[in-house]
């Protein structure tokens, strides 16, 4: 039995990068899942969400669901949901079928309301209210993936460092310099 060095399988260099870019992909991936938005939804004016929220086709409501969410800092609202696709037939307005089903379509705006519209839209039963985030919550929100990013650059140089040298840092500090 040879016992030297050079019979022993060589740990990968490769695994460390492998890991690392795994890390960074992930990291990226949160950062792409927090944006907001959806981007297959169209971008319809006031008066588009108004004639869903107060209109009915065949005593059915157009507007299946929305979200308004209140901004702290401004007098504009962000809505978003899904309302039934209207189609224009002989003698007035019918629903979008395919397959026997309703065709959605999603929808989103940005807008201000007015005060004797406000009170219409909050009180149609399918119109959620959502409170804008706080803006601690924005901020922390916003700096997780970076401070996840410097935590694991810092920690990818100590082990380096640990590599090179077979101590931590705060033994060998003056290397560092």
């Amino acid at each position: 039995m040879d016992n030297k060095p050079e019979n022993q399988p060589k740990e990968s260099s490769m695994r460390p990068w492998i890991i690392y870019i795994v890390i960074f992909g992930a990291i990226f991936m949160l950062l792409m899942a927090g944006r907001r938005g959806n981007g297959n939804s169209e971008e319809i004016s006031y008066i588009e969400f108004m004639d869903a929220v107060t209109n009915k086709v065949d005593n059915t409501d157009i507007l299946i669901e929305a979200k308004i969410k209140f901004s702290q800092s401004s007098e504009l609202k962000d809505i978003s949901g899904t309302k039934k696709k209207i189609v224009k037939t002989g003698s007035g307005f019918d629903f979008a079928l395919e397959n026997g089903e309703f065709i959605e379509e999603s929808f989103h705006l940005r807008t201000a309301i007015p005060r004797d519209h406000e009170a219409i839209i909050l009180a149609h039963r399918k119109v959620k209210q959502e409170q804008e985030s706080t803006l601690l919550y924005s901020f922390l929100l916003t700096m997780l993936p970076f401070l996840l990013i410097v935590f694991f650059i810092y920690f990818f140089f100590i082990k380096l460092f640990m590599n090179y040298t077979g101590t931590f840092p705060r033994n060998n500090f003056h290397i560092c310099l």
